[in-house]
């Protein structure tokens, strides 16, 4: 097996890890953290926001996986979209990290909910909340946009998969990006998450089933 069919089911492995890794692993924490009265019992039953957790750190491996293998595609049309594509990768992959870690306060809030008037319990609760959603919110998706801009305008010039995928892609790019910035939420907010969760699913079954397509020796 060529070095470039062993990369590509890798990468494709890892794309369907980071997609099931992320929505699953984040609807868990959402789940725990926002069933009304949590904190007083998440102390005795952390089961469940462990596992999210565990789930949002193997998203952050997955995604710096796909970008260090990537990487030499990339360089091979421009070396500075490679470097900035694995450095907005491996930044996002932080943010997932730093995001699903905070979520861990959460279970040291609910030791100590006894010992914490209510009024201070909900400042301190709030805080952590903003927080995690300003990182979920504002810097994953500007990382993962950029970094996803790179990756799909790359494989449009140099074909590295079918352009229909690079075309579908970056209107994926597009949407998530634009959902964020506009702060659109509700049940139209699935509208515009939907084409790039689709595409990196698709993609990721492409290579593993197709692989990148190359006349480089690399």
């Amino acid at each position: 097996m060529s070095k470039i069919r062993k990369d590509s089911i890798v990468v494709g492995l890892l794309f369907i890890i980071a997609i099931f890794a992320s929505l699953i692993g984040g609807t868990i924490i959402e789940g725990v953290i926002t069933t009304e009265g949590y904190l007083e019992t998440l102390a005795d039953n952390s089961s469940n926001l462990r596992f999210g957790v565990i789930l949002e750190l193997v998203n952050g491996i997955a995604v710096i996986g796909i970008a260090v293998i990537l990487y030499k595609y990339i360089k091979i049309y421009s070396e500075r979209y490679a470097v900035a594509y694995i450095g907005l990768r491996i930044i996002e992959a932080i943010a997932c990290v730093l995001a699903a870690v905070i979520a861990m306060s959460f279970i040291t809030l609910s030791r100590d909910f006894s010992a914490i008037n209510l009024v201070s319990l909900n400042i301190i609760e709030n805080v952590i909340k903003g927080f995690r959603n300003d990182i979920l919110g504002i810097l994953v998706p500007i990382f993962f946009s950029l970094s996803s801009f790179i990756l799909y305008y790359t494989f449009y010039r140099i074909k590295l998969v079918p352009r229909y995928i690079s075309i579908w892609g970056l209107v994926g790019v597009v949407l998530i990006f634009s959902m964020n910035v506009f702060g659109i939420s509700g049940n139209i907010q699935m509208l515009f998450a939907l084409p790039i969760i689709t595409n990196e699913l698709f993609l990721g079954f492409y290579l593993i089933i197709k692989g990148l397509k190359i006349n480089n020796n690399i």
